[in-house]
């Protein structure tokens, strides 16, 4: 016999996706709200108990792009405190990460992004928040902020994180910590990979973790932990989190490897990425 079906409503209160009937119900009249992949047309539609539901956008309930979910990821799982720091938020795009910044408790953040017009609203009007766009992260200007940041978030397209070290060091203070999203196709070496853009191989992501920890070590650098991103890119590729501390006591190059092994086999068992669905 199969079992009673239940309002779409009633699921996602049960299901803990919204807690509040009428905020549920609005999410289902703007056609968010999909069950099995079918647009869901009424909060009363009878489905299955075990519908698999999404809510597309359902980010922007709380912060202004998905970025801010990866981060929180980062921010636990490495135990980093952000309450009254001052923060470098670099690649800041739409400003996922420096939303998640502020609401950790950060006192201001620089979101610095070589394009321009992209940076949320709120953000722009947040007293919090400093507003670098149409800046490049080797900018004289970024050597001369005040206060100097001690948290720096980077998040970077067609610039391996090896190249922007250097400015980093520039920039920051001397103890400062940051944590540096490792894109894959932008750190490899490999012709094809690169034109391919993408890089799911286990072998070839192990190439470049090997290559990211030898380059920092060597740097003198305390590298402090690699977790995987639990959200893939909008193509499908494969992300990580790498942690660093510019002073300090780190792992070492055995303990990070083992640690890149873990989150390459997290990050490949992911499923897809849905633009503008989590």
């Amino acid at each position: 016999m199969s079992p009673k079906k239940i309002t779409v409503l009633e699921k996602l209160l049960s299901d803990g996706i919204f807690f509040d009937a009428e905020e549920a119900k609005k999410w289902v009249m703007l056609g968010r709200v999909l069950a099995d992949d079918v647009r869901v047309m009424s909060a009363h539609e009878k489905i299955r108990p075990d519908a698999a539901l999404r809510v597309k956008e359902l980010y922007k309930r709380e912060f202004v792009g998905k970025g801010a979910f990866k981060l929180s990821a980062a921010l636990s799982a490495f135990g980093v405190s952000v309450e009254g720091r001052v923060c470098f938020d670099c690649g800041a795009s739409t400003g996922g990460f420096t939303d998640r910044l502020l609401a950790s408790g950060a006192s201001l953040v620089y979101a610095v992004d070589a394009g321009h017009g992209m940076l949320a609203g709120k953000l722009q009007q947040d007293p919090r928040v400093v507003n670098l766009e149409r800046t490049n992260l080797a900018d004289e200007a970024l050597k001369r902020l005040s206060p100097r940041p001690t948290l720096a978030t980077i998040d970077l397209s067609y610039l391996s994180l090896k190249d922007a070290y250097r400015h980093l060091c520039e920039i920051l203070t001397e103890d400062a910590e940051a944590i540096l999203l490792v894109k894959p196709i932008f750190e490899t070496e490999d012709r094809e990979i690169r034109r391919s853009g993408k890089i799911n191989d286990r072998t070839a992501l192990m190439a470049v973790w090997e290559d990211l920890v030898d380059f920092f070590l060597a740097q003198g650098v305390a590298l402090m932990g690699i977790i995987h991103s639990p959200v893939r890119g909008n193509t499908g590729v494969v992300e990580f989190f790498l942690h660093l501390k510019r002073r300090g006591e780190g792992k070492t190059r055995e303990q990070l490897l083992e640690e890149a092994a873990s989150a390459v086999e997290a990050a490949l068992s992911l499923p897809e990425f849905h633009k503008e669905n989590l």
